[in-house]
């Protein structure tokens, strides 16, 4: 067996399990994100993020900070009030 043939399923896997690690750590991509904005949506929120696992309302907008995405939500159950979270908070956005 040639070492190629052998290096191929290795590099296959590894590519696999980084895309896998990628994935749980940023399930959200920046476009997915901005494409909610003006949308009345269901937020699930990573466990530490703050207001529960799930939020319900409209994505007012976003800001790019030198740390990645921050998305301005508006919660159903506090009219007129709005939060940020940063991107890496959002684990997926499904229409509300």
């Amino acid at each position: 067996m040639h070492y190629r043939q052998f290096l191929q399923p290795l590099r296959q896997f590894a590519v696999r399990r980084a895309e896998h690690e990628l994935q749980k750590r940023y399930p959200m991509t920046n476009q997915e994100i901005r494409q909610a904005v003006g949308k009345r949506v269901k937020l699930d929120l990573a466990p530490q993020a703050p207001g529960g696992p799930t939020r319900t309302g409209r994505i007012v907008g976003i800001l790019d900070a030198a740390d990645g995405l921050v998305v301005t939500f508006a919660p159903d159950e506090s009219p007129g009030s709005q939060v940020t979270y940063h991107a890496h908070y959002i684990r997926a956005i499904h229409p509300a």
